[in-house]
């Protein structure tokens, strides 16, 4: 006997906090578009799981074609998802360029900036190479 269809409220998943909000991309746009991708993505993996197949182990007709459906929607999502990553992470620096006091907007290439030092490296790119097993010599 064929199982009865179900009501729409029990398609309904509760909510959970792995959204990816504008609060996120606002802290690190990065982080937030990557988040989102890879919960897309171990979503359609859940999928691939868990829909049925034939005893061969092929997908019947009605998985397949699910399946094809979220991938097919799932790409317009990702695609807005990074046009919202652009948005906040230009935003960001935007905002960011208050802090440039000196920055002149006028000014050629590279003038705003001091020249690199030859002598000076930094601390953390030190650690690096020390990790790497470079030697802190200059030769």
């Amino acid at each position: 006997m064929p199982r009865s269809p179900k009501e729409f409220h029990e398609y309904l998943a509760p909510p959970t906090n792995a959204h990816v909000g504008h609060d996120d991309y606002l802290n690190s746009p990065a982080t937030a578009f990557l988040k989102y991708t890879v919960e897309a993505k171990s979503s359609v993996d859940l999928c691939i799981r868990r829909f049925t197949r034939k005893a061969g182990g092929a997908y019947r007709k009605d998985s397949l074609d699910s399946l094809q459906h979220l991938v097919a929607a799932m790409l317009p999502a990702v695609m807005g998802h990074f046009e919202t990553y652009q948005r906040y992470l230009f935003a960001g620096m935007f905002d960011l360029s208050a802090h440039l006091v000196k920055f002149d907007v006028d000014a050629p290439v590279g003038q705003n900036f001091p020249p690199p030092q030859p002598d000076a490296i930094p601390a953390w790119a030190t650690r690096l190479m020390l990790a790497r097993g470079c030697s802190s010599r200059r030769r």
